[in-house]
C-alpha cells in the first residue's frame, strides 16, 4: 500500500545516515513524538513537515512519505495494514511446515538481509508461539529496538551471531521491548520462539514444547536430551527465527539449551548485570520525562495511542510529567498509574495527589484489565527482596540501608567505612572489601542496584525505596533510618561545604539528607532551612532540578513559618539560578530581586554581593552581556570590602567570562577585552588552587578554553577543556559537563570531524536535559541542538 512506501521513505532516510529517532528530533528541532507520528504514516503540521524536510536535504514532504495537513487526502492511502494484520491469527500448521522453513542450504549464501526489509508492515512467521499481544500503549524506546536491530543484523557471514541481553530492573520494560521488536521485525523470521526461563520448570517444559511447534520426530522422545538435541540441531539446520529466553535471571540455567553453530538470532530479557560472556547486553533506562508523559498520556486514555504530547493540555502535561519524575521513569509504574486513572475514571491531578498521600498503596495495585505482567510494582520487587535475602544477608542489608539515603549517587565509602558496629549482618562489611563486593554482585544480579565504578557510587531506584521501606514495621524503619544517619556522619565526618567545595557533590548530598532527617526528628526547624537550600545547591549542579525545585519551595515555605530573612534570602537566590538554567530569565529575575530585598532589609551587606554575583551569571546564561558586566563589576567591589576568597573568585571568574563574550561585541576592543580576560581569569585560578575549591577550578577551567577558544588557539582551547571534563566527570557536575561537551563540539566542528562533534553534542544533550523538557539546562540544550543540526547538515552532505 502506499503508506506502507511511505512510512519507510522517512525510516530509510534516517536509517541510512545512522540516526535514532531521537537524533533526527534533534536535528530538526521538532519533538520526538512527531517523529514518530511522522513514521506511523499520522498528519503533521506544515511547520514540522518542512522542519524534517530541510534536515534531510528534501525539496517536498512527499520525498520522505509525510502527510501534512492540508494535503489532498488522494495523495495518500488512509488504511492501516498494520492495525488490520497486528491481531490476526498465525496461519495454520500443517505438515508442510518443512517445506515452508526450508533449511540453510535452501538459501543462497550471499543473500543479505535489506534494509527496507525492517521496515516493512509486520506479518506472522510461519512458526509463532508469543504468548502475549502486542501492545497498543507501547511508547518509545526507539534507541533500544534501534540497537537491537543493528545488533542482530550486524553480519551476513557464517559465523554465528552472539546472544543479546536487554538488562534491566523489575518493571524497567525489558519484556515489552522485546516483545514490541518480535511484532515490529516479525516479517523478517521464518520462526520466533518465545521461552519463559524464570524458573529451570519452565524454562524445560517451554523448550521441550518447540519440538512439537516444529513437527519433530522426537517430540514423543523419552529422554529429555534426545528432543533437546533435535531441536538445537533444527536450529544449525535453518535460518532466519528468533528465539527469545523471557526473564532469564539465572543465566547458569541457559547454557544446555543454546544452539551452537546456528544462523538465526536469540534475544534474552534478564536483571543480571554480569553477563560471564554468554550474551551482549543492552541496559535499559528510565524513562525520560517527556516519552514518560506520553506513555502515562496514551496508557490513561486521556490522548489516544497514536496521540502526541501536542494533542494533551498544557495542565496535563505538567501533571504527567511530574508524576514521570516521581515514579522515577519506571514504565511499569506508569502503567499501573495510567490503568488506576483510566479505570477510576480520575483525572492526573487527583492521582498525583492522591499518589502522595497513598504511595506504597498504589504501587501494590495492578489494574483489574491488565492479563500482561500482573504482578504491580511493589511485588516485583519485593519477591526480588526476598531472593536476595535468602542468598545473601549481607546483601540485604546493604539495600535496606540504601533505602533510607539518597538514592540517586550512594558513596560506597557509607558501606565500608561508615556502618558502626551493631547487631545487624554489616558488621563484617567494615572488616572486608572483598565482602562487600560479594554482596553488591548478588544485588547487580536482580538489578536492585547500579554500580559506578569511576565515581565508586550506588544508585537505588527511590520507588524500591518505597517498597523496602514497607516491607518494616515503625520500629524498623526507625532502626535503619539511624543507622544510615550514623554511617552518614562517620564516613564523612567534615561539613557539607568541605565535600561541595572538594568537588564531591554526591558525599554534600548524604550529609545533608542526614542533617535534615535529624532536625526532623528533632524539630529543629533553624537548622533545617539551611540544610534544606544547601542540598538545593548540590541537586543543581547534579543537574537534579525537579528536586531542586522542590527543596527550595520547602525551604521558603519554612522560612515564611519561622520568619527566617536570611535563609529565605538565600532560597531566593538559588530558585535565580535554577530558573536561569531552566531558560526564565523574568522569573530568575524577580527572585533575585526578592533575595536583594530581604538582604537589604536585614543591613546585610556580603550576602548582598552574592546576589550581585548571581545576576551577572544569570544575565550572561541569558545573553545579556552588558548588564552581566555592570553586575559583576559590582559584585566585584563588594567582594573586596566583605574579604571571602570564594566571593573574589566567583567575581573574578564572571569579569573574566564577561570579557570573552564581549569580544564579539566589540571587535575593535578585541586584544584589550582579552588581555583583561586573562588576568581576572589568572587570579581567579591562582586563589582556587590555593585553596583547593574543586567546585570554582572545573568553571575556571571551561572559562580558559574559551579564553583560548576566543584568540583562535584551539589546541590549548581543547586541552583545557578536556581538563574541565574530567573534574566534571569525576564530580557529576552535570549542568557544567553539558557547557564543556558543548565547546568539545563546537571545537570538532571547526576541525572538520563532524562525527566527533554529533558525539560531544549527543552527549551534551543529554546532560543538559536533565529531568526533562520543563527542568532541563535550557541554554546548554538549546546550543546542544544547534550544533547537531550544524554536524547533521554535514553528514547529510557528505551522504548525497
Amino acid at each position: 500500500m502506499q503508506e506502507s512506501k511511505e512510512v519507510h521513505a522517512l525510516r530509510l532516510e534516517r536509517l541510512n545516515r545512522g540516526w535514532t529517532q531521537q537524533e533526527l528530533a534533534d536535528f530538526a528541532q521538532v519533538s520526538l513524538s512527531s517523529v514518530e507520528r511522522a513514521e506511523q504514516g499520522r498528519p503533521l503540521r506544515v511547520d514540522i513537515c518542512r522542519r524534517l524536510c530541510d534536515c534531510l536535504g528534501k525539496q517536498k514532504p512527499q520525498e520522505l512519505g509525510l502527510y501534512c495537513h492540508g494535503m489532498h487526502k488522494e495523495s495518500r492511502d488512509d488504511s492501516n495494514p498494520a492495525e488490520e494484520t497486528e491481531d490476526a491469527e498465525p496461519p495454520e500448521r500443517t505438515n508442510a511446515l518443512a517445506e515452508q522453513l526450508r533449511p540453510e542450504q535452501d538459501v543462497p549464501e550471499a543473500e543479505a538481509t535489506p534494509l527496507h526489509a525492517a521496515l516493512s508492515v509486520p506479518a506472522r512467521p510461519h512458526v509463532w508461539n508469543v504468548p502475549h499481544q502486542r501492545n497498543p500503549f507501547f511508547t518509545g524506546r526507539e534507541d533500544v529496538l534501534t540497537r537491537l536491530y543493528e545488533m542482530l543484523h550486524q553480519t551476513n557471514s557464517v559465523v554465528a551471531v552472539t546472544q543479546h541481553a536487554v538488562c534491566g530492573l523489575g518493571g524497567i520494560g525489558k519484556t515489552q521491548t522485546v516483545l514490541e521488536y518480535a511484532y515490529r521485525y516479525a516479517e523478517q523470521y521464518q520462526a520466533v520462539f518465545w521461552v519463559k526461563a524464570d524458573s529451570r520448570e519452565n524454562l524445560v517444559s517451554d523448550v521441550l514444547s518447540l519440538a512439537s511447534l516444529l513437527h519433530l520426530p522426537e517430540r514423543d522422545a523419552h529422554d529429555q536430551a534426545v528432543t533437546i538435541a533435535a531441536i538445537k540441531r533444527w536450529m544449525h539446520e535453518h535460518r532466519a527465527w528468533l528465539l527469545i529466553f523471557d526473564n532469564a535471571d539465572d543465566l547458569t540455567l541457559l547454557h544446555e539449551f543454546l544452539p551452537t553453530d546456528y544462523r538465526g538470532h536469540i534475544l534474552l530479557t534478564t536483571r543480571a548485570q554480569a553477563m560471564g560472556g554468554l550474551a551482549q547486553r543492552i541496559e535499559m533506562e528510565q524513562m525520560s520525562q517527556e516519552i514518560g508523559a506520553l506513555s502515562l498520556l496514551r496508557r490513561s486514555g486521556i490522548i489516544g495511542p497514536d496521540s502526541t504530547l501536542e494533542d494533551a493540555s498544557e495542565r496535563d502535561c505538567t501533571v504527567a510529567k511530574e508524576l514521570v519524575w516521581q515514579l522515577g521513569g519506571l514504565p511499569l509504574a506508569l502503567d499501573q498509574a495510567g490503568a488506576y486513572i483510566e479505570e477510576s475514571a480520575s483525572s492526573l491531578q487527583e492521582y498525583a495527589l492522591l499518589y502522595r498521600q497513598h504511595r506504597y498503596e498504589f504501587l501494590k495495585r495492578r489494574g483489574g484489565l491488565t492479563t500482561d505482567h500482573p504482578e504491580p510494582v511493589a511485588t516485583t520487587w519485593s519477591l526480588a527482596f526476598a531472593r536476595v535475602e535468602q542468598m545473601d544477608t549481607v546483601a540485604a542489608d546493604i539495600v535496606r540501608l540504601c533505602t533510607f539515603l539518597d538514592p540517586d549517587t550512594i558513596p560506597e565509602e557509607i558501606i565500608t567505612e561508615g556502618v558502626p558496629a551493631s547487631n545487624s549482618s554489616l558488621d563484617a562489611v567494615t572488616l572486608d572489601q572483598l565482602r562487600v563486593n560479594q554482596a553488591i554482585e548478588v544485588l547487580l544480579r536482580f538489578s536492585l542496584i547500579q554500580r559506578n565504578s569511576e565515581t565508586k557510587t550506588l544508585t537505588i531506584h527511590r520507588l524500591m525505596q518505597v517498597a523496602i521501606q514497607n516491607t518494616m514495621d515503625k520500629e524498623m524503619q526507625h532502626m535503619w533510618a539511624e543507622r544510615a544517619v550514623h554511617a552518614v556522619y562517620r564516613a564523612f565526618p567534615s561539613t557539607s561545604l568541605t565535600y561541595s567545595a572538594s568537588g564531591y557533590p554526591h558525599r554534600a548530598v548524604q550529609i545533608l539528607r542526614a542533617s535534615i532527617y535529624t532536625d526532623q526528628e528533632q524539630g529543629n526547624k533553624a537548622s533545617l532551612a539551611p540544610a534544606l537550600w544547601n542540598l538545593a545547591v548540590q541537586q543543581q549542579v547534579l543537574g537534579r532540578l525537579f528536586a531542586s525545585e522542590q527543596s527550595l519551595q520547602e525551604c521558603i515555605a519554612l522560612c515564611h513559618d519561622i520568619h527566617d530573612t536570611f535563609n529565605e534570602a538565600k532560597a531566593h537566590q538559588y530558585f535565580a539560578l535554577l530558573r536561569a538554567y531552566q531558560g526564565a530569565f523574568e522569573e530568575s529575575s524577580r527572585h533575585l530581586d526578592a533575595a536583594l530585598s530581604l538582604f537589604k532589609g536585614m543591613g546585610e551587606q556580603v550576602p548582598e554581593g552574592v546576589i550581585w554575583a548571581y545576576r551577572a551569571l544569570c544575565a550572561l546564561l541569558a545573553g545579556e552581556i552588558p548588564v552581566a558586566l555592570g553586575a559583576a563589576q559590582y559584585a566585584r567591589e563588594l567582594a573586596d570590602i566583605g574579604q571571602d576568597e570564594r566571593d573574589i573568585i566567583r567575581a573574578e571568574w564572571l569579569l573574566g567570562w564577561v570579557c570573552i563574550r564581549l569580544v564579539s561585541q566589540e571587535e575593535e576592543r578585541a586584544a584589550e577585552l582579552l588581555e583583561e580576560a586573562e588576568r581576572h581569569l589568572s587570579d581567579a585560578l591562582r586563589r582556587c588552587r590555593q585553596i583547593n575549591m574543586v567546585d570554582y577550578e572545573a568553571d575556571l577551567l571551561l572559562a580558559w578554553a574559551r579564553l583560548h577558544y576566543a584568540k583562535c588557539d584551539k589546541q590549548e582551547a581543547k586541552a583545557f577543556t578536556t581538563e574541565a571534563l574530567a573534574i566534571t566527570t569525576r564530580s557529576a557536575f552535570r549542568v557544567l559537563r553539558a557547557d564543556t561537551y558543548n565547546l568539545l563540539a563546537r571545537l570538532e566542528l571547526e576541525d572538520g570531524n563532524w562525527k566527533d562533534a554529533m558525539s560531544y553534542a549527543q552527549a551534551a544533550l543529554r546532560d543538559a536535559s536533565c529531568d526533562g523538557p520543563l527542568y532541563c539546562y535550557k541554554p546548554a540544550l538549546e546550543e546542544a541542538k544547534h550544533l547537531l543540526e550544524r554536524a547533521g547538515r554535514i553528514a547529510a552532505e557528505l551522504s548525497q
